[in-house]
């Protein structure tokens, strides 16, 4: 009986010392979690806009243009903010909450991650197909002679309490265009919003 009861003190003892996940490494399920409701909340802004903003100025246009001009490419993981922008922009707004979260996409998420699943009907749904992050879109047959263009999206960054994120979207077709923008987004009323842009570059 007191060695029943002794087991039973060293396993409530030893759960009690078992250390709890940490959710702010990029890692963690949690951490994870939060990039995807992150992009679902902003995916019209961020990934469908950037479908818009695929036509470029020195596209032959016409009266019925849109994205269907364009083979649409989604890069399929989030990259580490470096593999698309050697150092951001330190300082663009004047919030060091906001400082500390686009320091922290700079230096402190090393890995990329794959895209989210829950990202993929609306992926589908904008007539994107996911890319192998090592593939250019230069080494793409064009389709029916419709120029190809690449959307790629950072790692997100959060603050501690996970109500503030940064991110970088960019995007290019080949010879014809290409932006990088840094994005700030806040969570209100349980919904992410875009808050601020950035421009990185443009081609």
């Amino acid at each position: 009986m007191k060695n029943g009861l002794l087991l039973g003190v060293l396993v409530v003892l030893l759960g009690a010392c078992t250390k709890a996940p940490d959710i702010h490494s990029p890692e963690s399920e949690y951490y994870r979690q939060q990039e995807a409701q992150v992009l679902l909340d902003v995916f019209d802004e961020v990934v469908a806009e950037g479908a818009v903003l695929l036509v470029p100025h020195n596209f032959e246009r016409n009266a019925e243009v849109d994205t269907i001009q364009f083979s649409l490419y989604l890069n399929d993981s989030l990259v580490v903010a470096k593999a698309i922008h050697d150092d951001l922009p330190l300082g663009v707004s004047a919030s060091a909450v906001e400082n500390s979260i686009l320091t922290k996409l700079n230096d402190s998420i090393p890995t990329a991650a794959s895209i989210p699943k829950k990202l993929l009907p609306l992926i589908r749904q904008h007539n994107f197909r996911l890319l192998s992050g090592s593939a250019s879109i230069k080494s793409l047959p064009e389709d029916e002679g419709k120029p190809n263009a690449k959307l790629t999206i950072s790692r997100i960054s959060f603050n501690e309490n996970f109500t503030q994120a940064c991110f970088i979207r960019s995007y290019g077709c080949g010879r014809y265009c290409g932006s990088g923008t840094l994005l700030f987004a806040r969570k209100q009323k349980g919904r992410w919003v875009i808050t601020q842009r950035h421009g990185l570059w443009m081609a």
